[in-house]
C-alpha cells in the first residue's frame, strides 16, 4: 500500500512539474498566427471594416400620393427613411426637410402604378429617391453622407 502511495504521489508531482513547465515556458500572452517570416496572419477581425456608425431620419408624417390615371383613381402612400453616416448630415435632413420633401413628393407624383407593382419598379424609384436625398444633403452638408434610402411603408390602392 504504502509502494502504491508513493507511486501515486510521484505521479501527480511529474504531471504537476509539466504544467508549470508548459506554463512558464509560454509567452504570457498570446499573439497569434505568424506566417514563416515573422508577419502577422490576417484573421477575420482584421480583414472585418470598421463598423460605421449610421443615423437615421424618418420623413414624417408620410407621403400620401395619388396618380393621374384615365380608368379610376389611385393613391400610394410610403414612409421613407434616410440613413447617413454623420449625425450633422442627419440634422441638414431635419432642418431642410420641407425642401426635401417637396422634391420627394414631386418625384412621386410622376410616377406610373404600373411600373411600381414590380420590384424593379420599387428599386428604381428608391434609387431617385436616395439621388434627391444625397443631392440636398450635399447642397447643405458636404458630399457622401447619405448611404442608404429605405420605403419603411409602400401601399398603393
Amino acid at each position: 500500500m504504502k509502494k502504491i502511495i508513493i507511486m501515486a504521489g510521484g505521479a501527480l508531482l511529474l504531471v504537476g512539474a509539466s504544467i508549470g513547465g508548459t506554463l512558464m515556458l509560454s509567452p504570457s500572452k498570446a499573439e497569434g498566427p505568424v506566417y514563416a517570416d515573422g508577419q502577422p496572419v490576417a484573421t477575420a477581425e482584421a480583414i472585418q471594416p470598421e463598423t460605421m456608425e449610421r443615423f437615421y431620419y424618418n420623413a414624417h408624417p408620410e407621403f400620401v400620393i395619388n396618380f393621374h390615371e384615365k380608368r379610376s383613381p389611385k393613391y400610394l402612400m410610403l414612409e421613407l427613411t434616410a440613413a447617413t453616416n454623420n449625425e450633422a448630415a442627419k440634422n441638414a435632413i431635419d432642418d431642410h426637410s420641407p425642401e426635401l420633401r417637396n422634391n420627394l413628393i414631386m418625384l412621386f407624383a410622376e410616377q406610373k402604378s404600373e411600373e411600381l407593382k414590380t420590384a424593379e419598379g420599387k428599386d428604381a424609384l428608391r434609387e431617385k429617391a436616395f439621388a434627391i436625398v444625397d443631392e440636398l444633403v450635399t447642397k447643405h452638408y458636404g458630399p457622401n453622407r447619405v448611404t442608404d434610402v429605405f420605403f419603411t411603408r409602400f401601399v398603393m390602392q
